[in-house]
């Protein structure tokens, strides 16, 4: 499963190629993703400076299926 990319609005090429913020449920479980105001979505981000200096995973809280941030490729199946 991967998520699909937003039009291209310039990002450099070693960026991520999607916001998750607009993305408002999980593709694997269907959780919903939006957050508060404050916390505008309730997906983990996770970081590896070794491979990036930003997010390079996003995380669902809820069946912790993992996206890479840049391919939109799942990396790990939700939990069951």
């Amino acid at each position: 499963m991967t998520i699909q990319f937003l039009e291209d609005i310039g990002y450099p090429e070693y960026a991520p190629r999607f916001r998750i913020e607009d993305i408002e449920y999980c593709p694997a479980c269907g959780a919903p993703w939006k957050g508060t105001k404050r916390y505008g979505t309730r997906v983990i981000a996770l970081e590896d400076p070794n491979i990036y200096d930003g997010t390079c995973y996003w995380i669902c809280p809820d069946c912790n299926a993992c996206w890479d941030a840049f391919t939109g490729e799942m990396t790990k199946e939700p939990d069951e």
